[in-house]
């Protein structure tokens, strides 16, 4: 294997080489400069200044950072400088024929200027590519991404815009040989970079690649699982999930066309796939609108986009009729808004966030109190106005038309009514906000953590609003003097998403029962 000092050197010898064909071929008289002459000259410059690139490809993949800023070679722009040589031999050849296929003086004294027809049909070829040659040169300003291996579904489109650029240009095998190595790393590259720059090791790196990633089984899978393990969306406040599943969905749809599958717009797999991803409320919604209508994908991504749209512009204007909500009283509560919450004043979170209102005994008294709209909760409560954001407003438990913090916690008041009539003290558990994976998507949902507890529990009405397969499970609960105070029929297993990153997951055995609190605080009292 050749040193990058020996590289180096032979890079200076083809460019002495094109400086010493310009100043020889511009020491001729124009009697010698013959269209032969030049037709030879262009064909030499192609020849050298390819193997410069391929070269000048090979040197850059045996260096490391550190030299590439201090070698003289990169410091100096060699290639830059080998460019302009290149050219400038390119267009006084240009000129020279230019000259040469002007129409013939009429006869008289002869001279030595004339071409046969073949040569004449040669040279117009030549003028007529001379630009694409040109341009074919900035080969490296092509936007051709990586390739790394490690996920072959990139494979197919990778291979269809490298071949698409490389073949398409002019250059020499060798050349194309070390770009297509620049553009790989990691394991791809490890599969062609024991091959040299020659020639006929262009078709067999192809080769070497199409065996090790170009299997349309194996791609096929990979496309379908890729859709498959793609996050459910988790409701109409995540928009960018909506945007997800319809790019992930169409660019499979695109791929598996590509690799040759016959995928028709009612294909029940895909379509399946693609609806089992949507949440509760949008699933519900298409499924009323497409009654009575076939299976069609196109269609459901046409739903998704729209559904996207409306609460995009919906967001929007949310935002635009917050701004300009009761301008009147502007300096009173916009500036109040800002700073964060309007129960505590505290800067670091909302007012549906605040733990005072969470924890709080009667939350709607708390707000009234605090004259706070018990709609939203963003703005000071007014009688004489009407909420401009309450028709947007929807709980994720019971969809109605109050926060959800207000459900979520008249359901904690609840628990502690049941923890505390079964022990002679106060058990405050904490509560913990997750996603629940479910048939129809995610739903996000409170629970409580008992460390003490022996089992997990779920409530039935999550159950069917989820679509969990139950198993049959026959037990009860007790608590103090084995009183019973649950019965337990089924079980299912159930999938809990961190709400900051979906990626965390934990997957669980759950207890059915009518009503969590109850159950868990009557096993926390008898522990």
């Amino acid at each position: 294997m050749a040193t990058v000092e020996a590289l180096i050197q032979k890079q200076n010898e083809h460019k002495n080489s094109m400086k010493a064909t310009i100043t020889n071929m511009k020491k001729l008289s124009r009697e010698l400069r013959t269209v032969d002459t030049l037709l030879k000259t262009i064909v030499k410059f192609d020849r050298v200044f390819a193997q410069m690139e391929a070269l000048n490809l090979e040197i850059s993949s045996k260096v490391s950072d550190d030299q590439v800023k201090s070698l003289d070679y990169f410091v100096s722009s060699f290639m830059t400088g080998a460019k302009e040589i290149y050219g400038e031999g390119l267009e006084f050849v240009r000129k020279e024929l230019t000259e040469k296929s002007k129409p013939e003086p009429p006869p008289g004294p002869s001279n030595n200027v004339g071409m046969s027809d073949e040569t004449g049909k040669e040279l117009v070829k030549v003028l007529k590519n001379m630009n694409s040659q040109k341009k074919s040169v900035k080969i490296k300003s092509l936007e051709i991404p990586m390739f790394s291996g490690d996920d072959i579904r990139e494979y197919t489109s990778f291979k269809s815009l490298c071949k698409t650029a490389l073949d398409g240009s002019e250059y020499g095998l060798q050349q194309k040989l070390g770009y297509l190595k620049t553009r790989l790393k990691g394991k791809a590259l490890n599969v062609i970079k024991h091959l040299e720059l020659l020639d006929n090791n262009y078709k067999e790196a192809w080769r070497l690649l199409d065996i090790r990633y170009g299997d349309k089984s194996a791609q096929t899978d990979a496309e379908l699982k890729a859709l498959q393990e793609l996050q459910p969306i988790r409701g109409t406040r995540y928009l960018g999930d909506y945007r997800k599943l319809i790019d992930m969905a169409r660019e499979v749809l695109a791929n598996l066309k590509l690799l040759g599958q016959d995928i028709h717009d009612n294909d029940i797999q895909l379509f399946k796939t693609i609806r089992d991803k949507l949440d509760y409320k949008s699933r519900i919604d298409y499924d009323e609108k497409s009654v009575g209508k076939p299976a069609s994908i196109e269609n459901l991504l046409t739903f998704l986009e729209n559904r996207y749209k409306i609460h995009e512009n919906l967001s929007s204007s949310s935002s635009t009729n917050n701004n300009n909500y009761n301008k009147n009283q502007k300096a009173f509560f916009t500036d109040r808004f800002r700073k964060g919450c309007l129960i505590c004043q505290s800067k670091d979170h909302k007012t549906t966030r605040c733990q005072t209102l969470a924890n709080a005994d009667d939350p709607r008294k708390l707000l009234f109190e605090k004259f706070i709209c018990i709609a939203c909760g963003s703005h000071p409560y007014n009688k004489d106005t009407k909420c401009q954001v309450r028709e947007k407003l929807e709980c994720e438990v019971c969809h109605k038309k109050h926060l959800t913090s207000l459900h979520r916690a008249n359901m904690h008041q609840k628990s502690l009514v049941a923890i505390t009539d079964n022990a002679e003290q106060n058990i405050i558990l904490p509560s913990i906000r997750a996603f629940l994976s479910g048939k129809h998507g995610m739903l996000e949902a409170t629970g409580l953590a008992d460390s003490c507890s022996t089992a997990s529990y779920i409530s039935d009405k999550l159950v069917k609003k989820l679509k969990l397969p139950r198993q049959d499970y026959n037990d009860s609960v007790s608590g103090l003097g084995g009183v019973t105070v649950a019965s337990i029929k089924s079980k299912v297993k159930v999938t809990l998403c961190s709400i900051y990153d979906t990626n965390v997951t934990l997957t669980i055995e759950a207890l059915v029962c009518d009503h969590v609190a109850s159950a868990v605080s009557s096993l926390q009292s008898a522990n």
